[in-house]
């Protein structure tokens, strides 16, 4: 019983038209009431997510609340970063500007991120230089009429922030405060890819994700949401299967950012939805 601390009896009662009649010979009981805060939220959770010194991270969100309202500062899109310890890497929108966290340091973008609009992120770090680069570029679709918008930053940070963490719980759509999810994001998110930090070799470029089809050699995880929408389960495509789970039912088969209007249902063509 969620309430002010105090004793609290409880009969077995029947309601007869619109009162309640205490049932005779039923038993009686007390409890003691206790404050107990309600959480709302959804988000998902990969469990044990490998610790990693550098980063290299797609994704794309579609905000449908204020990004800039004062009354929600922040809100996650993804990462392992525990606010309270200050320990792994987050992507937020803190008072409407993508902001990358690293171990307590942040970049963070100038230009507003844009209501009901689908944006393409791209991250890259460093370990041995410090290089922090934070990408953004908003997603053309047949819904849309205005130009792309593309905003970039690049600054160095100190080395190996993210050297020597140990695994830890990945969160989409939230972040962890302590082992309480908090900062719960309000839109979409689709197709999160992250890549391993593999060198480059015989003149070819960094690590990048694939733009469509199976996953390529350098992905640690790329979670494919059009996949078991009828679960609550996200799959991961990528070499290690981290898969992950969906809390506080997370809405599933909703337009992604390839929709183009053609279909209207889920079971129709499904990399429409995510």
């Amino acid at each position: 019983i969620s309430g002010k601390p105090a004793t609290v009896e409880v009969a077995l009662a029947r309601l007869a038209g619109a009162a309640f009649i205490e049932v005779p010979g039923a038993p009686r009981a007390a409890f003691l009431a206790r404050e107990q805060q309600l959480r709302p939220g959804s988000y998902a959770i990969v469990e044990h997510f490998p610790a990693c010194p550098d980063l290299h991270l797609t994704i794309e969100f579609y905000p449908t609340r204020d990004p800039e309202g004062a009354a929600h500062s922040m809100q996650a899109l993804i990462g392992t970063w525990d606010r309270s310890a200050g320990l792994g890497w987050g992507l937020t929108i803190d008072r409407g500007l993508l902001t990358l966290h690293l171990a307590g340091r942040h970049c963070r973008l100038a230009t507003p991120v844009i209501r009901w609009r689908w944006h393409r992120v791209t991250v890259k770090y460093q370990a041995d230089t410090g290089i922090a680069a934070l990408s953004m570029v908003t997603v053309a679709n047949s819904a849309v009429t205005e130009l792309p918008v593309t905003t970039t930053r690049e600054m160095t940070l100190p080395s190996d922030l993210l050297t020597g963490c140990q695994a830890q719980p990945l969160v989409i759509g939230a972040m962890l405060d302590r082992r309480t999810a908090t900062a719960h994001f309000d839109g979409k998110i689709a197709n999160p890819w992250i890549g391993w930090p593999v060198p480059e070799q015989h003149g070819a470029g960094p690590v990048s994700p694939p733009q469509s089809g199976p996953v390529t050699a350098g992905t640690l995880a790329a979670w494919d949401f059009s996949q078991d929408q009828d679960s609550d389960r996200i799959i991961d495509t990528g070499p290690l299967q981290l898969h992950g789970t969906v809390l506080q039912q997370l809405a599933r088969a909703v337009t992604g950012s390839r929709w183009d209007g053609s279909v209207h249902c889920w079971r129709a063509n499904r990399s429409h939805y995510d």
